[in-house]
């Protein structure tokens, strides 16, 4: 709470006001005003942090967020100090709460931002007092007060000074908690007791025994054992020992909490910072380092061999810039300038990945890299300690040959670069500061962005080799150099896509260098500094292998075997079990208030909704922005929201109620969250607002004038706003979901052999729907079902066919080609959201890319038309809901019994063209249904008397037939790529396979159409077709394999129905294994049977 809210409340606590009077009707408890709400997991949450900038007012660059998020990784470390502080007053043993007094000066202090806890909410009731659990993460303390067995007394400075100090405490190992019940019973005499503890192998430290003033009562003994370093515990001959003095137990508890800092033996640079800074006993592991601890042990056998050693991915290495990162491994500071090693982890607040950092010795007794090209920054250290991390890495590999002469003589060149460019760094350092070093970059049109670290790198390459010239391909971004290998652009070739531009240091004609003549005046180093070229040591490229971690790869093992154990599953079955976890871990549902849904994060969607403005706009955006190139996949929702009239009064609101005691009119809030789409990565921010205008004011703070956000320009490296659409009478998504399962539970006046095979049901299954959103790797949570945009799908579509036309045009391998379909890539990706989880989105390179993401988009239409149907209460309350969504589809159905012929004809049509090629499944005919459209006979009849009338297969998802059925097979929109027309095979697994089954999902559908085919124009290889050639009503793709015509047979209305068994072709040469029909006008078809099959595999 701001202090303005809080004082009041504070001013009625300290007058022993328990409870405060809100309005006429309520009053509220003071006690819970002032308590910190807790999540699920009861952990402390923090109070969230500025987010990063949104993308549409983001005017920082990668290298800033990258920086922002190493400051912010230090602060965390720098902070680890504090967070385990307990807060207690001592009376005899016992503890009591903190009074007013103290704790008012407590909560000042902390207003008033010291340190990191300033930004913590004050439990006041609870008088700040903190523990660790077992897991060492911070959870709210009982309110009768902690156990003696679980906090000791603080040490007294006497006790303190016998234990010796931290050093003591290195040398101590427990073998029993304080007060356990474990606990051996001890023996006493006049002057000591002691109790009996198995002897280390080695010899003993005298260190306990000159600790011990008096012994604790017996029930309270605990089991402690002294070890000097180095010797481990054995199972030899009891020797007793002094029990310890309460002062010691206090330490020793203290150590069991937190691990032992100084008793590290990974590293010998560890342990010598262990003995020479203060001992933190509350130094806390990280959940994340617990969960990698967990990880190790469940793994211990397959990391045997390399000493437990987690493999890393991705590294970097680097002087560090300030004293404050502190060390994953060992918990110690990281002192300013020392070399420090960090591993690359996706960060939990934002799209991006942050670093983790060690000491130099500590990250390698835990993780090991197995190529220095794995590590960044590496060619940046000075030479020494490349040669140190090199060696490093090298020792964990085979012995590698012995280097040629050639490739000594170019490390004797990089060696001499490298100290030549430490000395000028070394110089620069010492003459100029951070604003000088930006301004000689600004003079030579160079990116003067970054620390002070980055910022001498620059210069003094510049002043080595001479200013990088601006991109040679899009002439505006900013050249840098990788690795030391290769050149890059940092600039973008439109607003949607970066430049792609590589090369190497040949490639590159660099400019001289210039120094400001006000900084020649400032240094005399630099006044009597001449430019004299110097060509870079070019250094290979080594095209490094993208690594599958042990851990992970173990994990992903285990999970495929868990999932089925045929080996021959379908490629859709691969992420079948992953996509069911996905759908059961929850969707969230959003409440329509209005034309627009309230976040269900913001906590508001109960009292608040979408404002919206005398004119009709509504304050809600969601803006998206995907780049392949970096791996971004990122989110921005932004809303104003408004709380209810009605429910203001009454409202559970924390920040209604804070602010009605402060006599603040709390009613408007502008809400954010951003992360990574199809992830939990991301956080958000809630602010409130008394006035309408001040919320606007703060909503409207993007690069593009909300006024004019019709006109939106997509901006590079910004976000872009995508359309949810909201419209609709029912209230969200568990609307239509209740509608859906009503279909199961009321009676209906249909046909019984309609309601007994529950066909309606299975065509408007919302699980199915979501099942084939998280199939498709559609992000449920920004594209809910039922408020999919029509807009967004078309925008896809026209993306789609950009591609189609850039694929035609040249190899994707070029440039120029791979750069405009980097920018496709990203617009599609942008526009419909794709939750690929942490992994980068791919580049839509390839036709069967581009056919799977058409086919996707086909579904996403079909999907809308359901859901609106679903919702669409057009058909009256009077009608069962069975009988309401079965008119809904405009088709009347009449179930085939097993005896008639038309089912002998359908079930041999089925079994006997199964391709031969099909082997992962066969299928079996369920149910049949004679089928027939409102008015598609009546369409048909001018094409009836077309030659060539066949009854020909067509399959498609279970999501699709509710859009089928009501509308008819439809041909693809103007926007789309590949030919405008409707596709049929004559061999059924052919079109079963676009049913898309797997092991888990079974059931299909399929229709076997009438289709009046004329005059047909013959194809061996694939061409793009908007309508048939002239003279031609149809165009068939001739395959190698059909049905063999002899065995055709024709029903009595003049339709070939060829269900022989499979036969060659003798058609050659074809790309086809199989036929395929396309007609390009929807009268030609007449829809005739309806199957519901099985598919059953081996």
């Amino acid at each position: 709470m701001p202090k303005r809210t809080l004082r009041p409340i504070e001013a009625e606590y300290k007058k022993g006001q328990k409870r405060v009077k809100v309005d006429d009707e309520r009053f509220v408890d003071v006690t819970h005003m002032l308590q910190r709400r807790y999540d699920d997991e009861t952990k402390r949450r923090e109070v969230k942090r500025e987010e990063p900038p949104a993308g549409t007012d983001n005017d920082s660059s990668e290298e800033e967020e990258e920086e922002e998020a190493e400051a912010d990784n230090d602060d965390d470390d720098d902070d680890d100090d504090d967070v385990g502080r307990w807060y207690w007053q001592q009376d005899d043993s016992s503890w009591v709460e903190y009074d007013r007094q103290k704790a008012s000066e407590i909560e000042d202090a902390f207003a008033a931002g010291k340190r990191r806890d300033s930004e913590r909410f004050i439990d006041l009731p609870n008088l700040l007092q903190r523990r660790f659990d077992d897991e060492s993460k911070r959870r709210l303390v009982k309110r009768e007060g902690p156990k003696p067995a679980a906090r000791l007394p603080p040490p007294t400075a006497t006790a303190t000074a016998a234990l010796g100090g931290a050093s003591l405490l290195s040398s101590l190992m427990v073998s029993a908690p304080f007060g356990s019940a474990t606990t051996a019973p001890a023996t006493t005499s006049a002057s000591t007791s002691s109790s009996t503890i198995p002897a280390p192998t080695g010899s003993t430290t005298k260190a306990a025994a000159a600790a011990s003033t008096s012994a604790p009562p017996p029930a309270k003994a605990s089991l402690f054992a002294a070890a000097a370093a180095g010797p481990s515990f054995g199972v030899s001959t009891p020797v007793a020992i002094p029990a310890l003095s309460p002062a010691a137990q206090w330490q020793m508890q203290l150590a069991t909490i937190a691990p032992p800092l100084a008793t590290t033996t990974t590293a010998s640079s560890a342990s010598s910072k262990s003995a020479s800074s203060s001992f933190t006993p509350y130094a806390k592991a990280s959940s994340e380092d617990e969960e990698e601890d967990d990880e190790d042990d469940e793994d211990e056998d397959e990391d045997e061999d390399d000493g437990g050693r987690e493999l890393v991915g991705e590294a970097r290495v680097e002087y560090a810039a300030s004293g404050r990162s502190g060390c994953r491994v060992c918990r110690q500071k990281i002192d300013m300038d020392d070399l420090r090693v960090a591993r690359m982890v996706q960060s939990q607040k934002f799209d991006g990945k942050i670093p983790e950092w060690h000491h130099y010795d500590c990250f390698f007794s835990t993780y090991k890299v197995i190529d220095i090209g794995y590590v960044s920054g590496a060619s940046k250290v000075r030479w020494e300690d490349q040669e140190k991390l090199r060696k490093q890495i090298e020792a964990d590999q085979p012995r590698a040959k012995a280097k040629s002469k050639s490739e000594l003589k170019k490390e004797d060149a990089l060696r001499d670069e490298n100290e030549a460019l430490w000395a000028i760094k070394d110089k620069l350092r010492a003459a100029l500061d951070v604003g000088q070093l930006k301004y000689m970059l600004e003079h030579n049109k160079q990116d003067s962005k970054g620390g002070e670290a980055k910022l001498l790198d620059r210069c003094a390459e510049g002043m080595l080799f001479g200013a990088l010239p601006p991109c040679p391909s899009c002439d505006e971004g900013q050249l840098v150099c990788v690795r030391g290998v290769e050149y890059k652009c940092t600039g973008y070739a439109s607003a949607w896509g970066r430049c792609l531009f590589t090369g190497t240091a040949s490639d590159v004609q660099r400019l001289p260098w210039k120094v400001p003549s006000g900084l020649k005046d400032a240094s005399t180093y630099l006044n009597n500094w001449k430019f004299k070229p110097r060509k870079p040591v070019e250094r290979e490229k080594v095209d490094l292998p993208v690594l599958e971690i042990p851990q992970a790869a173990e994990k992903k093992r285990k999970r495929d075997d868990d999932s089925d154990d045929d080996d021959d599953d379908s490629d859709n079955d691969a992420a079948a079990k992953k996509k069911k976890q996905q759908l059961e871990s929850g969707v969230q549902k959003f409440k329509v208030k209005g034309k627009s849904a309230v976040h269900p994060d913001s906590g508001l969607d109960d009292d608040g909704h979408i404002y919206q403005s005398d004119s009709g706009t509504v304050y809600n955006v969601m803006l998206n922005l995907a780049d392949i190139t970096s791996g971004l996949n990122s989110y921005y929702a932004l809303q104003l929201i408004e709380l209810d009239t009605k429910k203001t009064s009454r409202s559970r609101n924390w920040d209604a109620l804070a602010g009605a005691v402060a006599g603040e009119r709390v009613q408007w809030y502008v809400y954010r969250k951003w992360g990574r789409v199809g992830t939990t990565i991301g956080g958000d921010k809630k602010e409130k607002f008394s006035s309408i205008d001040s919320a606007k004011a703060a909503f409207e703070k993007t690069e593009n004038s909300w006024a004019h956000r019709d006109q939106f320009v997509k901006k590079p490296g910004k976000f872009y706003p995508i359309e949810i659409d909201y419209s609709g009478d029912d209230t969200d998504e568990l609307a239509i979901k209740q509608k859906a399962q009503e279909l199961r539970r009321n009676k209906s006046k249909l046909d019984k052999r309609i309601q007994a095979r529950d066909l309606v049901g299975l065509i408007f299954d919302i699980k199915a729907m979501q099942d084939t959103l998280l199939e498709l790797e559609i992000d449920v949570n920004k594209m809910p079902l039922g408020k999919l945009s029509k807009r967004n799908i078309q925008q896809g579509y026209e993306v789609l066919t950009e591609i189609q036309g850039i694929l035609k045009k040249g190899d994707p391998s070029n440039l120029a080609i791979k750069t405009r379909l980097t920018e496709c890539a990203n617009r599609f990706y942008t526009i419909i959201p794709h939750a690929y989880g942490n992994h980068q989105p791919p580049l839509i390179a390839t036709e069967e890319q581009l056919r799977e993401k058409t086919d996707m988009l086909e579904a996403l239409l079909d999907m809308e038309i359901a859901a609106s149907l679903l919702k669409d209460g057009s058909g009256g309350e009077t009608l069962d809901p069975i009988e309401q969504n079965y008119r809904k589809l405009k088709t009347n159905m009449v179930p085939v019994d097993t005896d008639d012929s038309d089912w002998d004809m359908v079930s041999k049509y089925v079994t006997q063209t199964h391709c031969p090629t099909h082997t992962a499944y066969w299928l079996e005919l369920v149910d049949l249904f004679r089928i027939e459209r409102e008015g598609e006979f009546d369409n048909f009849i001018p094409f009836s008397d077309l030659p060539n009338r066949m009854l020909l297969w067509h399959g498609s998802r279970l999501t699709n037939y509710a859009g089928i059925l009501s509308q008819g097979l439809r041909i693809a929109p103007p926007e789309a790529p590949f030919g405008k027309g409707v596709y049929f095979a004559d061999m059924s697994s052919k079109s079963a396979n676009y049913c898309y089954p797997n092991r888990e999902k079974t059931t299909g559908l399929m229709l076997l159409s009438e289709v009046a085919l004329g005059n047909v124009y013959e194809l061996t290889q694939a061409e793009y077709m908007d309508k048939a050639p002239q003279g031609f009503d149809s165009t068939k793709g001739c395959g190698k394999t059909a049905p063999d015509p002899r065995q055709s047979v024709t029903t009595p209305d003049g339709v070939l129905v060829p269900l022989g068994t499979p036969a060659n072709t003798g058609v050659s040469p074809t790309s086809l294994l199989y036929n395929e029909f396309i007609v390009y006008n929807t009268g030609q078809i007449n829809l005739k049977y309806l199957l519901r099959v099985k598919f059953h595999y081996y």
